[in-house]
């Protein structure tokens, strides 16, 4: 008790009297001058920070859901995903998505890609080669990269395909519309119906939208035609004629690779080789690999190169036949010589890290390991983390 005695006795000395006569004076005339001002100041002001405390707290929350995850798995063992793992679907059978909100999206046999993102804000997901399928349920943003083109979705069912080795991007609409951007488009976008089917081709300046349910060329239509967007000078020679029924692309536009390839048969394979353009060329060989039909795969990768030789495509011919060789024949062999001939027509092409890779695969599967270890020193050179870093690694390990 003395204790707290002599802390009070302190406390009072410390203060003293107070405030001086005159101090007290002006507090008192600051405190009455508060209780005259009117009581709506104050409800304002109250209001004022209660309006920008509800802001930001619905700022916060609308920030909070745009970045909550939206959960995916992979695979038919449903196999919890992750943003910007690479995925490869297998070579004989499709690799599904399925995502929390009930978007399906299916990547073709032996198409690669990734979700770069999977949040309420957006979902992103790329096709780095090959095509993918989706069927798009409404309510999130979605966007599907092919190349540089951008295909922005709410709601529908579409195909999005994406050929790294000549550059092309095709994006078909079976429901629903989408907007492509991207080069070579009319003021930078385009909008796909259902229906309709959009082919780009970065090289040669091209993209063309047309009726996926009727094939003929739009080299007969007029430039207003508003199914014809083709940018830059272009060659397009005739088509061969279909037979009744649905053409060869609506088919592959569905994923059936098999029927597709059977359609075009019947529509005449070799009139077909000697009369399409470049780019459903291109697409033709696609479905041929994608059937997993090499003979016809090599019969229209070989027009491809014919008629086409100085085109992007042209010159990445040897490396999509070293695929075929090495995928579908099950021959390292014949592989490694196209791969070391599209290396020596492509000096540091836009594929050498690929073909190189594949190389040294090849060369492992043949059995030269000398050579292999060769392949593999000057892969590592040029590429010393590159995705066949691993591969290189133990090409040359005793």
């Amino acid at each position: 008790m003395k204790a707290l005695r002599d802390l009070g006795r302190e406390i009072a000395d410390t203060l003293g009297d107070g405030p001086s006569r005159e101090r007290r004076l002006r507090q008192r005339q600051a405190v009455a001058a508060l209780v005259r001002r009117p009581a709506r100041v104050w409800w304002w002001a109250g209001a004022g920070f209660a309006t920008a405390a509800a802001a930001a707290a619905l700022t916060l929350v609308v920030v909070r859901t745009q970045a909550e995850p939206v959960p995916f798995w992979v695979g038919n063992a449903a196999i919890a995903g992750s943003e910007g793992v690479l995925l490869r679907a297998p070579a004989a059978e499709p690799l599904p998505l399925h995502f929390a909100e009930g978007t399906e999206v299916i990547f073709t046999p032996r198409s690669r890609g990734q979700v770069r993102a999977a949040s309420r804000g957006r979902v992103q997901v790329q096709v780095d080669e090959g095509a993918l399928h989706a069927s798009v349920k409404p309510g999130l943003r979605w966007e599907f990269g092919a190349g540089p083109y951008r295909v922005q979705v709410t709601g529908t069912s579409l195909t999005v395909e994406w050929n790294p080795t000549v550059r092309q991007a095709g994006v078909s609409v079976s429901s629903g519309a989408v907007i492509v951007r991207g080069p070579n488009l009319p003021g930078g976008s385009a909008k796909i119906v259902a229906g309709q089917r959009l082919d780009a081709d970065l090289d040669e300046g091209i993209a063309r939208l047309r009726a996926v349910a009727d094939p003929t060329d739009d080299a007969d239509r007029p430039a207003d035609d508003p199914t014809h967007v083709a940018k830059g000078k272009h060659k397009v020679s005739r088509r061969a004629a279909h037979p009744a029924g649905p053409s060869w692309q609506s088919i592959a536009d569905q994923g059936r690779y098999a029927d597709a390839l059977a359609a075009a048969k019947l529509a005449g394979l070799d009139e077909l080789t000697d009369e399409l353009d470049l780019p459903d060329l291109v697409r033709l060989a696609d479905v041929a690999r994608y059937a997993r039909s090499p003979d016809e795969a090599r019969q229209v990768l070989g027009a491809i190169g014919r008629r086409f030789p100085k085109s992007q495509a042209g010159r990445g011919v040897p490396f999509l036949l070293a695929r075929v060789a090495l995928e579908l024949d099950g021959d390292p062999k014949s592989a490694a010589r196209q791969l070391q001939l599209y290396l020596a027509r492509n000096a540091d092409g836009e594929l050498d890290e690929e073909a190189r890779g594949r190389l040294v695969e090849a060369l492992l599967k043949t059995g030269d390991r000398e050579a292999a270890c060769g392949a593999a020193q000057e892969y590592l050179r040029r590429y010393p983390r590159g995705g066949y870093m691993t591969l290189a690694r133990s090409a040359c390990a005793q």
